[in-house]
């Protein structure tokens, strides 16, 4: 890739800025979104004396086996382009060390100082066995993905002593050997000679010996073809505490496991280096695998930017489903910033989590930008909540996003807005169990706007579980137009309001109490029933 370093005037960004903004992750964070990457090498490579371009291509180690080099200017890349996912990576981890750690991971991908390695490093602890992380017992089944020489199994048995079974896969012919010396010693140790993958394969393999020989390569007199399994297909057991450090095959072979970590919640430790992206899109994919785990990061090495693992930890199994928790949260997002405006906000986009709250106690939250006082939410809608963001801007909703996916158990969006389509992706990839209900109101006029082939709208409609309108002709058109499912949800509000204008008031309010519970009652028999 060509990169222009040429740069007329002075730069926005200078040295002492690329300091200041390594003092926290929401400051490396600014420095990313609002800078070019380019404008930063440019600054670095000012204050070092060298060349923009040697800096660009400096390897940075470890992460040299994606899709894309290793060098710094690929590592700021992926910063930049995937920033909203370590922000939330960041959100995830469960303890301030961890935080800590990955703070230094991120200044050094910033500002490549090992300094910032050697204080990511723990010194105190064997690598994958953190005691204050990892807790074993006798009934651990432990599998090794990596075995290498039977070093990781060894040091496991040192560290828990008992087990009942471990499962170590090495696919080099020459470690394996070494592998089966090493454990011999112990029972009820099993030597496999395989690759981990999210399948059964063949691929041609790098006979190096050393731990990172796991390389897919192309064929070659001093290769070998060598057998790929799956942990699924090749245990039948309950696991308890799975390892991974294969070289960059992580990925695949957490997806080769999905059934025992849905079905068994094992313990995890993952290497996250081998490729830049695998700190945040490993545990990503575990959380979309299983969303009951806390996570944790360390780092074991400081003369070198490899040996990073995550740890993904069980948490209690109430966690696991929303129906076994006490209060759900509800999210209401309104259609436009428009219906921010007091009445407006309480007719379009209030009334729905309102009633959730009234009939099933759940804490219910409008979230918007403001737009003037709301002084009928309390008189009208007691119970409601509205959190204010500073503004509209897509960043400030993934933020939001981010930092309330966990309460954010049934999200309701008002209104076909494209924006609402990035949004939606982040909150599946966060909240995979939780519910979405889309509604579309009665107003037809943006109906023959609607391209189907559009392959946002498709995935956008694809991810909502319930889809509905208040207009009953509405959801004749939109059922010829659109391959779903559209539900009848009469506007409850607008009743209110001829209740408000009718002299029979006392016949009309007891009619309209019973439409508000038939109305909640089916959409939330909608949106929990099964697809």
């Amino acid at each position: 890739m060509a990169i222009n370093f040429l740069w007329i005037g002075d730069l926005s960004v200078d040295i002492s800025t690329i300091a200041n903004s390594l003092e926290s992750f929401e400051l490396i964070s600014k420095l990313i979104s609002k800078s070019d990457i380019s404008e930063i090498i440019e600054a670095i490579a000012q204050n070092k004396n060298v060349d923009a371009k040697n800096i660009a291509a400096l390897p940075m180690g470890g992460y040299s086996k994606g899709k894309t080099s290793g060098s710094y200017y690929f590592i700021l890349k992926d910063l930049k382009e995937n920033l909203i996912h370590y922000k939330w990576l960041y959100s995830m981890l469960s303890d301030e060390h961890s935080k800590e750690v990955f703070l230094n991971l991120m200044r050094f991908r910033v500002f490549p100082s090992m300094d910032y390695v050697k204080d990511a490093c723990d010194k105190d602890h064997d690598q994958y066995f953190d005691p204050k992380i990892i807790h074993c017992d006798e009934e651990e089944v432990f599998v090794d993905c990596g075995g290498f020489i039977g070093d990781t199994v060894e040091s496991f048995i040192k560290n828990f002593k008992c087990y009942k079974h471990i499962y170590t896969y090495e696919p080099s012919r020459e470690n394996i050997e070494k592998c089966e010396q090493t454990v011999s010693k112990y029972k009820d140790v099993y030597v496999k000679p395989f690759g981990v993958g999210k399948d059964e394969d063949v691929i041609t393999f790098a006979q190096s010996g050393s731990s990172s020989s796991f390389m897919a390569v192309k064929n070659d007199a001093e290769n070998d073809e060598v057998k790929i399994t799956s942990l699924d297909i090749d245990i039948k057991e309950s696991v308890s505490f799975i390892k991974m450090d294969i070289e960059g095959f992580e990925i695949d072979a957490l997806i080769g496991a999905k059934h025992h970590i849905v079905r068994d919640n094992p313990k995890l430790a993952i290497c996250v280096y081998h490729i830049v992206s695998d700190i945040w899109e490993i545990p990503k994919l575990i959380y979309s695998i299983n969303p009951n785990y806390s996570f944790y990061l360390r780092h074991y090495r400081e003369d070198q930017n490899w040996e990073t693992v995550i740890y993904a930890i069980p948490k209690e199994k109430q966690d696991i489903s929303l129906a076994d928790k006490e209060q759900l949260g509800v999210y209401s997002v309104p259609c436009s910033s428009g219906c921010s405006i007091n009445r407006k906000l309480i007719e379009k986009c209030g009334t729905v989590p309102f009633l959730f709250h009234k009939k099933y106690g759940y804490k219910v939250v409008m979230v918007g930008a403001k737009a003037g006082e709301y002084p009928d939410l309390d008189k009208n809608l007691k119970g409601v909540n509205i959190d204010f963001i500073a503004d509209e801007s897509i960043d400030s909703w993934y933020q939001y996003i981010i930092d309330h996916s966990r309460n954010m158990d049934i999200l309701i969006l008002n209104g076909l807005n494209p924006q609402y389509f990035p949004l939606l992706n982040l909150y599946r990839e966060l909240r995979p169990d939780g519910k979405v209900y889309l509604a579309l109101g009665g107003d037809s006029s943006w109906l023959d706007k609607i391209h189907l082939n559009n392959a946002d709208l498709i995935k956008f409609m694809d991810q909502c579980n319930v889809i509905s309108t208040s207009s009953k002709e509405m959801q004749k058109q939109l059922s010829i137009k659109l391959p779903y499912k559209i539900e009848y949800i009469p506007n409850v509000c607008s009743k209110q309001q001829k209740v408000e204008k009718s002299a029979n008031n006392e016949m009309e309010n007891a009619r309209l109490a019973c439409d508000y519970d038939k109305t909640i009652e089916k959409l939330h028999y909608l949106l929990f029933a099964e697809r």
